[in-house]
């Protein structure tokens, strides 16, 4: 009787089995008490059937199970949902990234990078992300298609069939046939202003749960919070791992513009009503995350301050006609 329990979950995850009675399902899960997926997709379950006190009661449980299983993606996913039934307060949300941050990782490349993001991060991440369930034989992505989102495997397996072309250069990945499973990534989109087109066919092995964050709408959050390019690139790293460092410093010096320009740096006061600190010198080089700084002259008063510069705000100034003589 346990085995057959067993194939009834399994079967359900996968997809070879769809429960639609609200009934039928609560009757398995009270055998899985602690399974997060099953969990949260009989949550989703009392979602679509209107059932929402259950179904935020249900996604607490999922987020409970994930995070003692270490699976900090699904868990920041159920939360996200819950939080739709049902709107947090500041406290709830401290208490849940408290929680989170303190989950130990299941040590998969999803876990690890939800885990290494701040609360602001992460809820800037997450706040527009929609959780897409394919069934198997679903073909995600062909060769030749731009590659416009970053995808993470939330359940399932996929194929991921690699495939080169005569004008193409050998990427790092040896494998001309892997599997993707729970808490992996795909999609080549860094650096973020290539145009590139996909190399590989990937399809869906069974019924997977994916979560995708846009090229358009990751660019726009970099900019605002620096740290998760460093993200992306922990992804390239994670897909690409022989040689990757080399190939990781080579993408963002490939990226940045090597181009002299005069800058005005305006950092506000350590002590509000202070005259702020104003420093004058020349970039070496520009990229989308940031850039260098080479001040004109370095008093030892201004080095005293600058020590109290960090996390304090800065205007950057930079002078039009920079850019107008065809260096960019």
């Amino acid at each position: 009787m346990l085995a057959m329990n067993y194939s009834i979950a399994d079967h359900i995850l996968n997809g070879a089995i769809v429960v639609e009675s609200v009934d039928a399902f609560g009757s398995i899960v009270k055998q899985f008490p602690d399974h997060p997926h099953l969990l949260r997709i009989y949550a989703d379950l009392l979602t679509a059937k209107k059932h929402t006190e259950a179904a935020a009661c249900h996604y607490a449980l999922a987020v409970d199970a994930c995070l003692t299983g270490g699976k900090l993606l699904p868990a920041m996913l159920a939360k996200a949902r819950q939080w739709m039934i049902e709107r947090p307060s500041r406290t709830d949300l401290r208490a849940f990234h408290r929680r989170l941050e303190a989950a130990e990782s299941d040590g998969t490349p999803s876990s690890e990078i939800v885990k290494g993001l701040s609360p602001a991060e992460r809820m800037a991440l997450f706040s527009r992300v929609e959780l897409l369930c394919l069934p198997p034989g679903t073909v995600i992505r062909q060769p030749g298609e731009p590659e416009n989102a970053l995808w993470a495997v939330v359940s399932g397996r996929l194929k991921e069939s690699n495939y080169e072309t005569v004008a193409q250069k050998p990427r790092h990945s040896s494998e001309p046939v892997r599997t993707l499973k729970e808490g992996e990534f795909f999609g080549d989109i860094y650096p973020f202003s290539a145009d590139i087109l996909s190399r590989s066919c990937i399809e869906a092995v069974s019924r997977v749960e994916l979560v995708s964050f846009s090229r358009r709408r990751l660019i726009q959050l970099c900019r605002k919070h620096p740290n998760l390019e460093q993200v992306v690139l922990a992804v390239c790293r994670v897909r690409f791992r022989p040689g990757l460092e080399h190939a990781t410093a080579e993408l963002r010096q490939g990226e940045r513009y090597v181009i002299p320009v005069r800058m005005r740096l305006e950092i506000a006061p350590y002590v509000v009503g202070q005259t702020p600190l104003v420093l004058t010198g020349q970039s070496r080089d520009l990229s989308l995350s940031g850039l260098s700084f080479i001040p004109e002259s370095s008093p030892p008063a201004n080095a005293v301050a600058l020590k109290k510069a960090v996390g304090r705000k800065v205007k950057v100034t930079l002078p039009l006609d920079d850019f107008s003589d065809g260096r960019w």
